[in-house]
């Protein structure tokens, strides 16, 4: 992760609890460095060289992540639950105390006896994937399947064969107005599939394509269109997953209107709150094709001015600019 990462000043407890949330939640991704804090927080002897044959972004379900969470609390906390009150460990000790002794009762020896063996089933399982590595690695190298699962159940038409020309989401193309783009750039679309109704054919023109990045830390779920001279000229979402499958492609215009942080690192780099530097809050007409800033959009704010209203004006402004400058910039189609 980045230098900036803001769970590295985390607790390992916040840390863990973040894992433990994500590994419950559909569609999260998480890094493979945090992987790799994870498994050295739970002694498995994994380590992030281990995980550089992985992809950047992997989704860690529950089965993966819960034994090594429980074998990480278990060596923070001195091998306690650490969901366990002062009252219940005080207890435990007594029932080990009485069954060591032959007096606790059978309920105290019974009781003892189930959390001794949750502990050592915890930290076998964690244990496991330290001593099996490659195990711990196979697990990790198809994020679209998750972690420490099987692959989930996927429609017959899945997100590697949208990458190419012959389809696209029927989501961003029906409109008329939709429709008469596509065809002007070349396209020829076709109907909606019997069996797919998320997609329809289409014919691209010579040298276009759909493709994924070539950035390997974007979510393998946003693909892009590509024109013949390798630029990207729209967006693409395809999630395939049996619970949620959605899909829909929208134009990238040439054009736009950005707050300028998102373009210059520098600007980015400046922490001063919203509303304190003009330059810090500034917009820009940003060009999508050369990825370069046309024009910076600087205001100050005004004494008597709310914050909302500040930057209400400032996106006016912008947007007004954007107009003067590119008469055409609201059409996808224009200035390529």
């Amino acid at each position: 992760m980045s230098k900036d990462d803001p769970t590295d000043a985390w607790t390992d407890e916040a840390f863990l609890s973040y894992v433990e949330l994500h590994a419950r939640t559909e569609l999260a991704l998480i890094h493979r460095d945090h992987v790799a804090r994870l498994h050295r927080l739970a002694g498995t002897g994994v380590t992030l060289e281990d995980l550089t044959s992985v992809p950047t972004w992997v989704a860690m379900h529950s089965d993966y992540a819960d034994p090594l969470i429980k074998k990480a609390r278990a060596k923070a906390q001195g091998g306690r639950d650490h969901h366990g009150s002062q009252e219940e460990v005080d207890e435990e000790g007594h029932a080990q105390e009485g069954v060591a002794k032959g007096q606790g009762s059978a309920a105290d020896e019974a009781r003892a006896l189930d959390r001794q063996e949750d502990d050592r089933s915890g930290e076998d399982d964690a244990s496991d994937l330290g001593e099996d590595r490659s195990r711990a690695v196979d697990d990790l190298a198809s994020p679209a399947d998750g972690v420490g699962k099987p692959p989930r159940p996927r429609h017959p038409r899945g997100s590697r064969t949208v990458r190419g020309t012959d389809m696209l989401p029927t989501n961003g193309t029906t409109e008329l107005v939709d429709e008469q783009r596509w065809a002007t750039l070349g396209f020829k679309l076709g109907a909606p599939f019997d069996d797919d109704p998320l997609f329809r054919s289409a014919e691209f023109p010579p040298g276009w394509r759909v493709d994924q990045s070539a950035d390997d830390t974007i979510d393998p779920r946003h693909l892009y269109v590509y024109d013949e001279q390798k630029r990207c000229r729209a967006y693409l979402f395809y999630a395939n997953e049996a619970y949620d499958r959605d899909a829909l492609v929208y134009f990238k215009r040439r054009y736009s209107t950005r707050p300028l942080a998102a373009c210059d690192p520098e600007i980015a780099a400046i922490t001063s709150r919203y509303g304190e530097d003009p330059i810090r809050d500034a917009f820009c007409i940003h060009d999508g094709m050369l990825d370069v800033v046309v024009e910076r959009i600087v205001i100050a704010k005004l004494a008597d001015e709310r914050l909302h209203e500040y930057g209400d004006r400032l996106r006016a402004l912008a947007r007004e600019r954007l107009i003067a400058l590119f008469p055409e910039a609201y059409d996808p189609l224009a200035y390529w």
